[in-house]
Order: structure tokens, then C-alpha cells, then sequence
């Protein structure tokens, strides 16, 4: 999909970047509308108690992508969600597909890059949009399962198509609070 630019900064300015202050007590986020979240109580927090959360920040005619949660495998899930909701909202994605993933990197901040552009791949090739990720970090090794469902242009009104995660701004490490954080800039 080619951006209009103008478009996508008056959208932009229509939707600024969000974060998601939501947090439920185990290390994925689910959608609102996802089955498994029913019954799940929603605990809602200022963002700096919150203790997994995604964010976006800007960066010249990209847009960053930010995870921060109490495991590694959960930034990494973060940052997923918040590359989801540079497209769409991701509560307004279904579940109803599975996609596996496995990744390997010689370090933490490579393997991100390589988990995003691998659920770009799948989202490119199989038209498809994720909302719901599981991961499982072992050393350098990343398996992870994405779900979502097949794009539909008029109720997801994706807003840009995501090229790729790139090295800009790269980060995985963990903060003083003992919480992860992983984020790069993605090329919309």
C-alpha cells in the first residue's frame, strides 16, 4: 500500500499515538473482544504502574514501537500489540487464525527486529492482522503464535501498511524497575 503522507499525518493528528494503559495479570494482553478474555478482570492504571503496557513515539515520517512488561517475552508481546495498533485498533481484531513463529538472533535487541519482521511477513503474505500474541524466549531462540483474522478494509480501516522493523532505535533492556522494554521504529 503506497502512504499519502498528508493522509496519513491528518489521520495521525486525528488518532494521535496511544498507549495502553490496560494491564491483566498474566503476560498477554488480550483483545476486548478476544473469548478468553471474558470473565478476566481488567485492572486500569496510570502508565507508569501499569505493569505491561505498549506504546507508540514518533520519529520524522515513521512511527516507534514500545513494549515494556515484567518478562522479556511480554515486551516483546507489547511491542507486537503496538505494531498492530500503528494499522488498527487492535481490540476490533478477532482470534480466529493461528500463525507460529520461530526466531533466532545472537542477541535480544535482533531477535525483536526479526519477531516484528516476522509477523510482517505473515500479516503481508497472508493478509491477515494479529491481536492476541503468545512468546516463549529461550536464550537467543523465539517461538512465538500470533492469532488474528483476515483483513477486512471496512471494519479495520487499516490506516498504513508496515514495511518492516528497523534497527532505529533498537532497544531491548531491562529498566529499573525490573520491567523490560523493547522498541524499535517501524517503516510505514
Amino acid at each position: 500500500m503506497h502512504r499519502d503522507l498528508p493522509a496519513y499525518h491528518a489521520w495521525r493528528v486525528m488518532n494521535p499515538p496511544q498507549r495502553n494503559t490496560a494491564r491483566i495479570d498474566n503476560t498477554v494482553l488480550l483483545p476486548a473482544n478476544d473469548p478468553a478474555r471474558i470473565g478476566t478482570e481488567l485492572h486500569m492504571a496510570m502508565p507508569e504502574q501499569a505493569a505491561q503496557y505498549w506504546e507508540h513515539f514518533e520519529h520524522q515520517a515513521d512511527i516507534g514501537v514500545r513494549g515494556v512488561a515484567p518478562t522479556l517475552a511480554g515486551a516483546f508481546v507489547q511491542a507486537a500489540l503496538a505494531m498492530t495498533a500503528v494499522i488498527t485498533d487492535p481490540a476490533g481484531v478477532r482470534s480466529t487464525q493461528r500463525v507460529d513463529i520461530e526466531c533466532e538472533a545472537p542477541d535480544a535487541e535482533l531477535l525483536l527486529a526479526d519477531w516484528l519482521n516476522a509477523l510482517i511477513f505473515e500479516m503481508s503474505t497472508r493478509k491477515l492482522l494479529f491481536a492476541r500474541f503468545e512468546v516463549h524466549i529461550t536464550a537467543h531462540h523465539l517461538h512465538g503464535s500470533a492469532w488474528g483474522e483476515s483483513v477486512e478494509r471496512d471494519r479495520h480501516q487499516p490506516a498504513v501498511e508496515i514495511k518492516g522493523a528497523t534497527y532505529t532505535e533498537l532497544s531491548v533492556a531491562q529498566l529499573p524497575d525490573q520491567r523490560w522494554c523493547a522498541q524499535c521504529v517501524v517503516d510505514v
